[in-house]
Formats: C-alpha cells, structure tokens, sequence
C-alpha cells in the first residue's frame, strides 16, 4: 500500500506546474514577437468626465465589409465583418440633431454604453444607436435600435487603411467623426444639462 502525505501531493503540483511555466516561457521567447496594435479610441474629456467612441482596426484590404459599402442599398447597415462594433460611451446626456441619447442606459450612476452602426439611406447616411454595445460588427440587432441621426458624409483624397475615429468636444459642444477607407462620416452633438 502506497501512502502519500498531503504536502507531497502539493509539492509535486507544484513542481509540474512550475515545469509548465517555464516551458511556457521557453516558448514565448521563440516565438517572434506579435504586433499589437491596442485599442483604437478616440476621446474627449469633459470636466473629470470623458466621452469616447472605441473599435477594433479592420483594414479596408481585408475586410469585405469595407468592399460593401460602395454596393449598400437604402436601409442597409454597414458591417465590420473583422472588427467589433463601434462602442460610444457618455457620462452626459447628449442630443445629435433632436435623438437625445442618455446616460445611465444600462444601470444608475454608469456612463451610457451604445453600439453605433452606419445606415444608407435615401438621402445619404444615418448613424445608428443601438442599445447593445459589446457585439461583433455584423451582429446588428434593429430591435435594440434606440434612434437614429442623420450624418455628414464625404469622401476623402488619402483612404485611411485602418478604421480611424475621431472626437472632439467642449462648451457643451461636440463631434465625431467615422473614416474608413476612402468614407468619411461626422455629426455634430450637443451636451445636455
């Protein structure tokens, strides 16, 4: 009968786990190192408050949703088939043109948390409010559509190859702004009291 205590149990836990991390570490040393290229956001701060759209970086070489926009029919979204939705957070309510768009949409004292969605329309494009914020860019649900705005759109003479945002705010003012590729869309906001 073979009896072992319960600190030699422990201890040869811990020396295969300690074998694991170093292996583990061996490994990370070969491997070439990755490109990391962080979160893309773009922000203002209000006060001791900031205000901010965030996404992932799809390229306009590999994302076929990019390719897609040109193609759009009236009332289609367009989707980041490589990215995650565009996230807008506010510790403020905020009006685009007359949507108001609240804080405190998921739970008291928390900054309101949306997606955004880019929508073509008759008269050119719509920026959309959506009440899930953390899904994946072709993940659109139009039931959790809070409203939608209308937004300036333009093209632009140097194609951004990543999803590039932009924000600027102040005197209760403020602006976005969405360029992917040779696209470039923008709206203006303002804070409420």
């Amino acid at each position: 009968m073979l009896t072992l205590a319960i600190t030699d149990a422990v201890s040869a836990q811990e020396t295969k786990k300690k074998a694991s991390v170093e292996k583990a570490n061996e490994n990370a040393e070969a491997a070439p190192a990755r490109r990391r290229y962080g979160p893309n956001k773009a922000s203002a701060t209000i006060g001791t408050n900031e205000i901010f759209l965030l996404a992932g970086r799809p390229e306009i070489q590999k994302d076929p949703g990019y390719t897609a926009i040109d193609t759009l029919k009236n009332g289609d979204i367009v989707e980041m088939t490589l990215g995650q939705a565009i996230k807008f957070s506010t510790p403020f309510n905020v009006k685009f043109g007359s949507l108001l768009i609240k804080k405190e949409n998921v739970a008291p004292d928390y900054p309101g948390v949306y997606s955004l969605w880019l929508k073509k329309t008759e008269k050119g494009w719509n920026l959309v409010f959506n009440e899930k914020p953390d899904i994946w860019g072709t993940m659109h649900k139009a039931q959790y559509d809070v409203g939608e705005t209308t937004l300036q759109y333009t093209t632009v003479g140097e194609p951004a190859e990543r999803l590039k945002l932009d924000m600027i705010a102040g005197n209760g003012k403020g602006e976005l702004s969405i360029t992917w590729g040779k696209h470039k869309w923008n709206v203006l906001f303002t804070i409420e009291p």
